[in-house]
């Protein structure tokens, strides 16, 4: 979990290793492996808090239904997989 002062986290607020396992990449490939890393993680944790109820989870994250699906789609994550 990261804690930051505001609604942006800095850098300087990441653990130091997190920030390491992005420097072998240029900076646009920092920032997409970042926010793919992100919504994969976001996704697992919301479909495991929901029992893997694709609405609910996607009602909680202010996405619809097919976007949600489309996010399981490209990391090929099982819903109900996921959930256990």
């Amino acid at each position: 979990m990261i804690l930051a002062g505001g609604e942006t986290i800095s850098v300087d607020e990441l653990p130091e290793a997190q920030v390491e396992y992005y420097l072998d990449l240029p900076f646009k490939g920092a920032k997409e492996r970042l926010i793919e890393d992100l919504e994969r993680r976001y996704i697992t944790e919301v479909l495991r808090n929901f029992k893997g109820n694709i609405s609910r989870s996607a009602e909680h994250s202010g996405i619809d239904r097919r976007s949600l699906h489309r996010l399981l789609s490209k990391y090929q994550m099982d819903a109900h997989a996921v959930a256990k």
